[in-house]
């Protein structure tokens, strides 16, 4: 699981970057509901989630 949550954080990355704000935050919601369903989610992949998050949602 830890693969998919880092796969899915570089994706909406890209897709953000790409300018297709809907696809970032659909690819985000769903590397959330990995990350949270599962005990298999590394620290690594969880750090990946969440500067992925911040990089979509500057305060």
């Amino acid at each position: 699981d830890s693969l998919r949550v880092l796969l899915m954080a570089q994706r909406a990355l890209v897709a953000a970057f790409s300018g297709d704000a809907t696809a970032a935050l659909r690819l985000l919601s769903q590397a959330d509901a990995v990350a949270g369903h599962s005990v298999d989610v590394d620290n690594e992949a969880r750090f990946a989630l969440q500067t992925a998050r911040a990089a979509l949602n500057p305060r």
